[in-house]
């Protein structure tokens, strides 16, 4: 795919952004504040408001150059895996560990 496109309104983990950013897929989505810590707009994707930006900001993502898009691309997959790698998952739960035992020992 070229683009993920989503209009949900309410989304509990937003796996599927994630997913399509990892896979280099460009995404336009509606906004919701859940995903401004890894959607930077025109940087790593794109966000849509109503009918009239979903309209503009498509327009805008099918016009980009091949260099453009790459980048995009580059930049969504390298924000991705700082935010989820396995490395990071595994720091964060051994961390949440010590600080239960240092809590409770």
């Amino acid at each position: 795919a070229d683009v993920l496109l989503s209009g949900s309104k309410s989304e509990t983990q937003g796996l599927t952004v994630n997913e399509a950013m990892a896979s280099r897929c460009l995404v336009l989505i509606r906004h919701d504040y859940n995903f401004d810590m890894i959607v930077k707009e025109g940087e790593t994707g794109f966000f849509f408001r109503n009918s009239d930006t979903f309209a503009t900001q498509l327009t805008k993502i099918l016009t980009l150059s091949a260099k453009e898009r790459e980048a995009i691309r580059d930049e969504a997959q390298k924000a991705n895996a700082d935010l989820y790698s396995v490395e990071k998952f595994g720091r964060e739960v051994t961390d949440v560990y010590r600080r239960a035992i240092r809590k409770c020992w």
